[in-house]
């Protein structure tokens, strides 16, 4: 795959860099990723992502840490949780006509993903590897050559990949599924966003179920019960992302039913415009 010498290939990629030097390191990365995302995006048809909503959330809330969700694993280890993250996002991404299969080079995944020039494909073999060692991937072992990577099942089981179909969005079920914008990877943001960042992002993108703007808030212990993620992320990724100005949070009052008592919660908006999606479009 070749690519033209860095330009701004987006408005929000070109606003992203802008915060960095001109032709800094920083700044190249944000558009170099753009411009490899736009590639990629291209060649869906610019669709979205569609992971199922089993991938990041548990349908057991008794708590039970051993219905450990995809997510949960990626995450489970911080050091390399946001290349794994990101390149299983991104081999769903366009892994979509049958057989489910992807094959690019490693440079390519490091430069989409911002990484060091020598150092980051040997990080992406090193994430392939971990996805395929927990039957997320099937990886073929052809030498010399980019390394095919087909999707398996993205809840975890290892059975073939099939792509969700039926209900989007409101239907609270493993199989259900949820939108990841393409705009995530053409506007730069897969160089942008860290592992809490990102994991925290797409539990608002579950949360939305369709809607484009929404408060969204959780009850004690439910977070941690149905994303099995911690507070100290859940904190951290919030934080990060409310730098970047994608969520608000505001303190207030708030119950989901009209028998459930009102308590203060910490309640987040998210502002979909500053990442330039348009969910309604997706």
């Amino acid at each position: 795959m070749q690519f033209r010498d860095h330009e701004y290939p987006t408005e929000t990629a070109a606003t992203n860099a802008r915060d960095f030097p001109p032709n800094s390191k920083a700044a190249t990365k944000i558009l170099d990723s753009a411009a490899i995302g736009i590639e990629f995006s291209k060649k869906v048809n610019n669709r979205a992502a569609r992971p199922r909503k089993g991938f990041i959330a548990s349908f057991d809330l008794s708590g039970d840490t051993t219905n450990e969700t995809p997510l949960y694993k990626i995450m489970s280890t911080r050091k390399g949780a946001a290349l794994r993250l990101k390149l299983y996002l991104t081999i769903i991404l366009i892994g979509v006509g049958k057989p489910h299969s992807v094959s690019a080079p490693s440079s390519t995944y490091s430069r989409l993903f911002g990484l060091p020039d020598v150092s980051g494909p040997r990080a992406v073999n090193d994430a392939l590897r971990w996805l395929a060692k927990s039957d997320l991937i099937k990886l073929d072992t052809a030498k010399g050559v980019p390394r095919t990577a087909t999707l398996l099942s993205d809840l975890g089981t290892g059975g073939d990949y099939t792509l969700p179909v039926g209900t989007r969005n409101k239907a609270w079920t493993a199989e259900s599924y949820f939108h990841v914008p393409s705009a995530l990877w053409t506007e730069g943001w897969m160089a942008t966003l860290n592992s809490a960042e990102l994991a925290m992002l797409l539990v608002v993108l579950t949360e939305l179920r369709g809607k484009t703007e929404m408060e969204i808030y959780f009850g004690p212990s439910e977070f941690k019960n149905r994303y099995g993620l911690s507070e100290s992320l859940r904190h951290r990724g919030t934080k990060g992302l409310i730098t970047l100005g994608l969520v608000t949070k505001r303190t207030g009052t708030a119950r989901r039913t009209p028998l459930e008592v009102e308590r203060k919660r910490s309640i987040l908006a998210f502002h979909p415009k500053i990442l330039d999606l348009d969910l309604q479009s997706v």
